[in-house]
């Protein structure tokens, strides 16, 4: 067996998210947003199954100090991190100061930035043994094997390694297909009660994360999915995801799940499926996802407030059909506000995004899409400005829609780091603030969110949601 330990390098999760204040939970940081990597947690489920010691550090919560003193107590002989695209620049010293203090400890990173910049990765640092894409769990898992048995690396599929002086990128490794045989993400590791999903994406304690599904067929310029799980879906079984939800409700007293899928309502049979089987077990949690708009009737609707889902997220993005054209939506103003209908006829709360800075994308159509997301009156409404993320069509062709102000701001939704040709970054940061401001601050808003206050979580949200749009605003103004 080897010693192995995954985590996340130590950022500041608030720069990145500058409406969430850390607070206290015992003598541990809770940041509302900080969510469990589902994907380490996967991973390390998966080496523990082929018997190997595996520990976990998430650098939200602890700092490189913590790092060095774990590897050393523990022994580490391989560390596994997972590199997010506003983290790597952040993490290169973190992971060189990793092996000025432990040499003799191996570097494997892996995540959206590696999947997209597998081999770069290594070329930017010099101290990172191997870089994965695609699945990670039974890369990591032919990877640590490999190195107990002193194998060849050069069979370890989807890993970029350091073969002397050259640097060799290994064939792909095959996408996990059959995702029931995955174990459930080893959560015996964390602490749930210091994670928590952002506002609005919760109604009651203690909440957390699941993802039923991977992968999307859909095509939108902006989106990493395509690239970091590359094309198509692929889904567990309906009763293996209500197995996962049965757990977390006995085992770790869970009453709120928020599903990462990118779209549960995807494949028609499977989410109703699923439905009916959180019915007939007679699960309490609560719980909630993401929907696209053009795949959501009324049939699913009612089925989905039957078993308990209490709120959808809709990508409205745009309330310009021009703009939605140009992102490749594939979905139409009328079916969004169609969709969102649905939702508040069956009682299904919304939470509706919207994006400015679409390439092309005029000052004008800024305008009306505010007045498109006061017209459709979500339960809530993100409004973000657009975040260039590698291996998107957005980002192959940056210079052709617009300008980015750097690798770090353009992975912000919040910074305006990128600005399309049509736009200032002035203009683009008046949209932010101006669609805050007339969304939130008018009367029948403020009104109908104290109307449907049910109780005392629903009350602190209120607070903190106000102060998480103070905060915004502060940031926003303080940027420009």
């Amino acid at each position: 067996l080897m010693r192995v330990l995954l985590g996340i390098a130590p950022y500041d999760f608030r720069e990145f998210y500058p409406e969430y204040a850390a607070r206290k939970v015992g003598d541990r940081r809770l940041i509302p947003g900080a969510t469990p990597p589902l994907g380490l947690l996967y991973i390390a489920a998966v080496l523990k199954e082929a018997g190997h010691d595996v520990f976990f550090l998430d650098g939200i919560h602890c700092e490189e100090a913590d790092f060095i003193e774990n590897i050393r107590r523990n022994e580490i002989e391989i560390t596994g991190f997972l590199m997010m695209g506003f983290g790597w620049s952040r993490s290169q010293q973190f992971l060189r100061n990793i092996r000025a203090a432990c040499p003799d400890t191996l570097i494997a990173v892996g995540g959206p930035w590696p999947d997209t910049m597998q081999k770069e990765c290594l070329e930017e640092n010099e101290v990172v043994d191997f870089s994965a894409m695609g699945d990670g769990e039974y890369i990591m898992r032919d990877l640590v094997s490999c190195l107990e048995s002193n194998g060849n690396l050069a069979n370890v599929k989807g890993i970029a390694w350091r073969n002397g002086a050259e640097i060799q990128v290994n064939p792909v490794a095959p996408l996990i297909h059959d995702l029931d045989s995955l174990p459930f993400p080893a959560r015996e590791m964390i602490d749930i009660d210091i994670y928590r999903p952002s506002i609005g994406h919760y109604q009651r304690l203690p909440a957390t994360t699941m993802m039923g599904q991977r992968g999307c067929k859909h095509k939108c310029i902006f989106c990493h999915t395509n690239s970091w799980m590359r094309h198509g879906e692929r889904y567990r079984s309906p009763g293996n995801v209500v197995d996962e939800m049965q757990e977390l409700e006995e085992r770790y007293g869970v009453q709120d799940i928020l599903f990462w899928d990118n779209n549960l309502t995807e494949d028609y049979e499977s989410i109703n499926q699923r439905c009916e089987d959180i019915s007939s077990r007679g699960l309490n949690v609560i719980w909630s996802g993401n929907s696209r708009a053009d795949s959501l009737d009324l049939g699913t609707a009612k089925a989905l407030k039957r078993a308990g889902c209490w709120k959808l997220l809709i990508g409205v993005e745009s309330g310009v059909q021009k703009n939605l054209d140009t992102l490749k939506k594939g979905e139409t103003v009328e079916q969004i506000e169609e969709a969102v209908a649905l939702c508040k006829e069956v009682g299904i709360r919304v939470f509706a995004t919207f994006i400015f800075g679409i390439p092309g994308e005029t000052y004008e159509e800024g305008l009306q899409t505010i007045q498109t997301a006061i017209r459709m009156n979500a339960d809530y409404t993100k409004f973000n400005t657009m975040a260039v993320h590698p291996g998107t069509a957005l980002h192959d062709k940056m210079d052709y829609y617009g300008t980015c102000l750097g690798d770090s701001d353009s992975q912000s939704h919040h910074l305006a780091g990128f600005i399309p040709h049509t736009m200032t970054r002035d203009q683009l940061q008046d949209l932010f603030t101006r669609s805050n401001r007339d969304f939130y601050m008018r009367p029948k808003y403020i009104l109908k969110k104290l109307l449907t206050t049910r109780s005392f979580e629903d009350m602190r949200q209120n607070i903190r949601g106000f102060q998480a749009y103070s905060r915004t605003l502060f940031n926003q103004t303080a940027a420009g």
